[in-house]
């Protein structure tokens, strides 16, 4: 397998203050990263990179083998956070229905990847639930790399 997201020698941050350094990570197609640690640590700022909000300082961070930034690349990929990324009134299922149709892909594939990324997070249970009804925990991001294609 290839690798989806690789990070070499990154170092980012805001103006002159430095927020992270010396970040080296890659993550191949199919496996799924987590991101840990209080508040401050850099995790954002870490995704923002990856994502290519941010251009790297230092370093460079590439994503399905293209130099990040790159708007084609963000076509290809998906990045959702915790805070104001749903639509709370809208339940799990109807969520990453609307989603996977804004990204143009079939009924009976849309189905096969909600199954599939509902059954690594667990969430089949809660799959018609609201999603104001679900605990929120801490600030946290999950990345799913390649876990839905169109």
């Amino acid at each position: 397998m290839g690798e989806t997201i690789q990070v070499k020698d990154l170092a980012q941050g805001y103006g002159k203050n430095i927020v992270i350094s010396d970040i080296n990570l890659s993550v191949k197609s199919g496996e799924i990263l987590g991101l840990i640690g209080p508040s401050g640590a850099g995790k954002t700022t870490l995704i923002n990179s990856i994502m290519g909000m941010l251009k790297p300082k230092q370093g460079s961070v590439t994503v399905l083998g293209e130099s990040m930034p790159n708007r084609k690349i963000l076509a290809k990929i998906g990045f959702m956070a915790q805070a104001d990324a749903l639509y709370e009134t809208l339940t799990a299922r109807e969520n990453l229905t609307f989603f996977g149709q804004m990204q143009g892909m079939s009924q009976k594939n849309l189905s096969a990847q909600i199954k599939y990324a509902t059954t690594v997070v667990n969430l089949n249970e809660d799959l018609d639930k609201h999603v104001n009804d679900y605990s929120g925990g801490d600030e946290t991001t999950l990345i799913f790399g390649n876990c839905v294609s169109g």
